[in-house]
């Protein structure tokens, strides 16, 4: 199918498709497509979904604004809309919104729907109860093989010791040293400009691979949380990076280590196994394309059988309908034959009866001239016969 003749489901469903696979740029381009073919295709507006996910909170709640207004029922693009307002702190709007598509997917029977705004709304709540006070992951011991480092010693001596950011991004700097993996084109860099939009922010510390980011980090002063690891979160969704940390001490095993499953759903991770999947980036990163191609291949099939399904109700549907309208039209072309012959015999018979009428009429005008003329004759004989007479 050519360009021009891509329907805005079709664009729909390509977007929906390069946004799984993480090639936002090209689900932009497919949405805003869809939007231009259908300026009132609600669904289309599924693109802030996609900003959503590249940090571009204001231009999604755009999108959503534009998909209610079309749609004003729409659960789900009230559900994100809440998402994206709970990013920029507007938590009394975001509830409103969470609060009208909870009743919307009720009033729809949207199970799935309503049990993840209730797990949301659970977790916004714990998250600001909870946020400020944050424990420490439980240490674990890392095992290496010889030709890896060993477990890199924290800096941290006592526990009263308190570092400032800028000491705990030469930390996490010394630490990513410190791992000392073995394959070639591997790089740190501090104050690393990430395109957040139009916008341009600085994560603290990355790690590359041939100028690919591996992991990204965003640092804190010892115990401050504030909105790190949202912005750490941020930066991992706009970049595609598969491993983050958020580091606010100076030990490693008090830090959050994140895995990135796209669609702003992070996993956190301990960090033997962050250090496993540096360790074997590439097949890390396979692993999870393919699981993303899998998954997104399933969607794909099952949305195909909808169609197929929806396609074979509406074609029995269809062929229902036009037996009934060949029927009526048979039993019509019935009833007009009918017609046509009792019109027909009519005819015939007003036919016939005037030809006898006629002849009727042609009859007794004979007889009529037939007795004139005899009159005539007679009465010309008559005469003939005296004027004979006469002249003889």
């Amino acid at each position: 199918m050519t360009e021009n003749q891509a329907s805005p489901h079709d664009h729909l469903w390509q977007g929906v498709t390069k946004n799984h696979l993480g090639q936002y740029s090209a689900a932009i381009a497919e949405f805003s497509a869809a939007i231009q073919r259908n300026p009132n295709f609600a669904e289309a507006y599924y693109r802030g979904l996609v900003k959503y996910d590249l940090g571009q909170y204001k231009a999604a709640i755009t999108d959503y604004d534009d998909a209610i207004r079309l749609k004003p029922d729409y659960a789900l693009a009230y559900y994100d809309r809440g998402n994206a307002k709970i990013k920029l702190s507007q938590a009394r709007e975001a509830e409103q919104d969470w609060q009208t598509a909870l009743k919307l997917a009720t009033q729809t029977g949207d199970v799935k729907l309503k049990n993840e705004i209730e797990s949301v709304r659970r977790k916004s709540v714990n998250f600001q109860v909870k946020q400020p006070n944050l424990k420490p992951k439980r240490k674990k011991v890392v095992h290496y093989s010889e030709n890896q480092a060993k477990t890199f010693t924290p800096q941290v001596k006592e526990k009263s010791v308190h570092y400032s950011e800028p000491q705990i991004t030469e930390i996490v700097a010394d630490y990513f040293k410190s791992l000392r993996i073995a394959s070639p084109g591997y790089s740190i860099k501090r104050e690393y400009i990430i395109q957040m939009g139009s916008d341009q922010r600085r994560a603290d510390v990355v790690f590359l691979r041939n100028g690919k980011l591996v992991a990204i980090v965003e640092c804190k002063r010892t115990g401050r949380v504030e909105n790190g690891i949202e912005q750490l979160h941020s930066y991992l969704c706009a970049t595609d990076t598969y491993l983050g940390i958020f580091a606010n001490d100076g030990d490693p095993n008090k830090w959050f280590f994140w895995e990135n499953h796209r669609h702003n759903n992070f996993v956190e991770i301990d960090r033997e196994t962050f250090e496993n999947y540096v360790y074997n980036h590439d097949k890390a990163i396979n692993d999870r394309e393919d699981k993303i191609k899998a998954e997104v291949q399933r969607e794909i099939d099952a949305e195909i059988r909808e169609r197929v399904r929806k396609s074979t109700d509406t074609d029995a549907v269809r062929q229902n309908e036009t037996d009934r309208i060949r029927k009526e039209v048979l039993a019509n072309i019935d009833r007009t034959t009918v017609v046509n012959s009792v019109r027909s015999q009519i005819a015939e018979q007003a036919k016939s009866g005037l030809l006898r009428k006629r002849d009727e009429e042609n009859r007794k005008r004979g007889r009529e001239q037939g007795f004139w003329w005899t009159i005539f004759g007679i009465v010309g004989v008559g005469i003939l016969i005296a004027v004979l007479m006469s002249a003889g």
